[in-house]
């Protein structure tokens, strides 16, 4: 079960990308208790402002599209509204073309919208179409919807008070007796111990290798005698030139 306590920080500022729920009560802290039982995620409640109490954050849903989404929400907004009278969702994020809108009175749902382009299931509705609603939904040529998160902020205007209408003052009134559910996570499991091996007697232990000796070095080799120089040659005399006979007469 989420634990409340009170709220601590700067104004919380939501409207465009955001999700929140608008309640008609007067006491916060009861809203809260009630949240507390549902097993929401993290959310905060803000104190109450012309007669409305607003709960913003994403742990207000665990399933995000579709039917899915469209089951939380109607359990969700029929228990609020009928302990408070009347309970509002909203959701936009423009970042991928999301966009949703519900509303409950005395504990019974009267309509669903949620449209996102970004999912396999582009677009749920349930119930009647307000006339609020038809500026917003009407389709193009090629027969879909394209909302506009403006829609959501006009819708919120009529049903209850549209947050883009709040100045700085009204956002530090929410919040400066606002509360916080923190959302308790289960402890995690303990990973089981590995067992270990089982070790037969028999088996013995391996005797360790020696180590090879090393090998000893080789003394260096020793050098050889150089070879003795040959004496040289000697020259040999040179040979007497032979002198010319003499020419006969």
């Amino acid at each position: 079960m989420p634990t409340i306590r009170p709220y601590e920080g700067p104004p919380r500022i939501f409207a465009y990308k955001s999700t929140w729920l608008a309640v008609t009560a007067e006491n916060n802290a009861e809203v809260a208790e009630l949240l507390a039982t549902r097993g929401l995620g993290a959310v905060e409640v803000s104190a109450p402002l012309r007669g409305w109490v607003f709960v913003v954050g994403g742990g207000l849903t665990r399933e995000n599209s579709g039917k899915a989404l469209f089951e939380e929400v109607k359990g969700l907004l029929e228990s609020v509204s009928a302990r408070f009278g009347s309970a509002r969702y909203f959701t936009t994020h423009r970042g991928v073309n999301l966009n949703g809108w519900a509303r409950a009175d005395g504990g019974v749902l009267a309509r669903f919208y949620w449209s996102c382009l970004e999912t396999a299931e582009r677009e749920f509705e349930w119930g009647d179409m307000a006339r609020e609603e038809e500026p917003h939904l009407a389709r193009d040529e090629s027969g879909w919807r394209f909302v506009r998160e403006d829609a959501v902020m006009d819708l919120a205007d009529r049903w209850s008070i549209s947050p883009t209408e709040f100045a700085e003052v009204d956002f530090a009134k929410l919040w400066e007796g606002g509360l916080v559910l923190d959302e308790v996570l289960p402890p995690p499991t303990p990973r089981p111990k590995k067992r270990a091996k089982p070790t037969t007697r028999s088996a013995k232990k391996r005797p360790s290798t020696k180590k090879r000796p090393t090998a000893k070095k080789r003394p260096p080799a020793k050098k050889r005698p150089s070879a003795k120089k040959r004496p040289k040659a000697k020259a040999r005399p040179k040979a007497k030139k032979r002198g010319r006979a003499p020419r006969r007469r």
